[in-house]
């Protein structure tokens, strides 16, 4: 069970945004307002290609621009 989860620091102050957790072998995922709820489970490694991939999209996109409404672009396809 995780038991620190975090926040990104780009957050948004409504409270709408992901936490995730990591453990040595484990990092998860969660929707903040439903702490209770599923829970999406990846390895470290997967985790890191994923956040790669996104930084590099949203540094093409949007000149280096890392900020949550530039990362909704890159992970749904929609506008920011």
């Amino acid at each position: 069970m995780i038991m620190n989860w975090r926040k990104a620091t780009y957050s948004l102050s409504n409270g709408n945004c992901v936490e995730v957790g990591a453990e040595p072998a484990l990092v998860a995922i969660r929707d903040s307002t439903d702490p209770d709820g599923p829970v999406i489970n990846v390895s470290p490694g997967e985790w890191t290609a994923f956040t790669d991939y996104v930084k590099h999209v949203t540094s093409r996109r949007r000149g280096r621009d890392v900020s949550a409404p530039s990362l909704c672009v890159a992970v749904t396809g929609g506008a920011g």
